[in-house]
C-alpha cells in the first residue's frame, strides 16, 4: 500500500500530469453544458468529483513547492453568500447542488492558478477552445449541411446552411457566442505572446469571428464590442508617453 501511495504521489506531481489535468479541468468548465445534456447533472457531478480528487492529490504531491500568498477576499465572500442563500431558497436541494458545483469549479480554478503560470494557462485555454470550435463546426456541418436535420439531444438545430443561429457543442446560441468571444480574446493574446504561429493564429481568429457571427447572439456581440474597446484603450495607454 505504501508503495502504491509513493507511485501515486510521484505521478500526480509530474509536469505532464499537471498539464493534462489543467486542460481537462478547463475543458470540463467550457463543455459543462454538453456534459449535462449527454449524462445529466449526475454525470457532471461525477466528472467534477474525480477532477477535484485528482487536483487535491496533485497539490498534496507538490506541497513543498507551492507558495500560497493570499486568498481572494471577494471570491471567498461570494462563495459564502451563495452558501447562505441556501437558507432562504425555495429550492434548497437545487441551491445546495449549485453551491457544490460553484465550490468544485472554484477549487479547480485555484488548482490551475497555483500550478501553472499565465502563459501556460493561456495556452491551455487556447487548446480547449480550439477543440471546442472545431467540434462545433463539425457538428454544425454534419447536421446543417450533410444531413440537414436537427439533433434535439445536443440542442443543435442544423441552421448552418441558413447562416445561423448555430448552437455548436454548447447547445445554445448565446453560450456558443460567449465561448466564441472568449476564444477570440484568447487567440489574440496567444498571437501577442507568440505562442501561436501567425497564419494558423489568424485562421483561428477568423474562425472565432465566424462562430460569433453565426450565433447571431446580441449578448455575445455586445461583449465582443466591449472587449475590442477595452483592447483599444489598453493599446492607447501603452502607446502614450
Amino acid at each position: 500500500m505504501s508503495r502504491f501511495l509513493e507511485v501515486a504521489d510521484h505521478l500526480l506531481g509530474q509536469a505532464r500530469f499537471i498539464q493534462a489535468l489543467t486542460a481537462t479541468a478547463i475543458g470540463a468548465a467550457v463543455l459543462a453544458p454538453l456534459i449535462v445534456r449527454l449524462s445529466g447533472w449526475a454525470g457532471l457531478a461525477g466528472v467534477l468529483a474525480v477532477l477535484v480528487v485528482l487536483a487535491g492529490g496533485s497539490l498534496w504531491s507538490m506541497r513543498l513547492e507551492l507558495e500560497v500568498r493570499y486568498v481572494p477576499i471577494t471570491l471567498a465572500a461570494f462563495v459564502a453568500y451563495a452558501a447562505l442563500s441556501i437558507v432562504w431558497s425555495r429550492y434548497t436541494g437545487a441551491a445546495a447542488l449549485g453551491v457544490l458545483e460553484l465550490v468544485a469549479f472554484g477549487l479547480l480554478g485555484a488548482y490551475v492558478a497555483l500550478t501553472r503560470d499565465i502563459s501556460q494557462i493561456v495556452r491551455a485555454f487556447g487548446g480547449v477552445l480550439r477543440l471546442t470550435l472545431l467540434g462545433s463546426f463539425v457538428v454544425e456541418m454534419l447536421l446543417g449541411v450533410v444531413l440537414d436535420m436537427p439533433l434535439p439531444g445536443l440542442g443543435v438545430h442544423g441552421n448552418l446552411i441558413r447562416l445561423g443561429p448555430v448552437q455548436g457543442l454548447m447547445g445554445r446560441a448565446e453560450l456558443m457566442g460567449i465561448v466564441a468571444v472568449l476564444a477570440l480574446v484568447t487567440f489574440v493574446v496567444e498571437l501577442r505572446m507568440r505562442s501561436l504561429p501567425l497564419w494558423p493564429g489568424l485562421a483561428w481568429v477568423s474562425g472565432a469571428v465566424a462562430a460569433l457571427l453565426l450565433t447571431r447572439s446580441s449578448t455575445a456581440l455586445v461583449l465582443a464590442v466591449v472587449a475590442v474597446a477595452e483592447y483599444g484603450a489598453l493599446a492607447f495607454i501603452r502607446a502614450a508617453p
